[in-house]
């Protein structure tokens, strides 16, 4: 779709791309967690191209969560949850 261009909308960033774009830190958060690649450079070469194109992109860096700040909200949730009744 981009033409072998960095982004969808090509050499500029567009709609897509922010929309896509803003699940780059939500699939940061799942690779920590259970320690897999979802942009894997192997198996997805362009996907894990846009995804860094994407994410080093300057207006995005000052708007995305970055993973640690989900992984420490992650943390709070998980400890603040009520033990399970068996």
């Amino acid at each position: 779709m981009s033409n072998g261009k960095a982004f969808f909308g090509g050499d500029n960033i567009c709609y897509l791309d922010l929309v896509l774009g803003s699940l780059i830190p939500l699939t940061e958060f799942i690779e920590e967690i259970n320690n897999f690649k979802v942009f894997d450079e192997v198996r997805t070469p362009g996907l894990a191209r846009w995804a860094k194109c994407v994410h080093s992109n300057e207006a995005i860096k000052s708007v995305f969560p970055g993973k640690e700040t989900l992984v420490d909200f992650y943390a709070m949730l998980h400890m603040a949850k009520p033990p399970r009744a068996v």
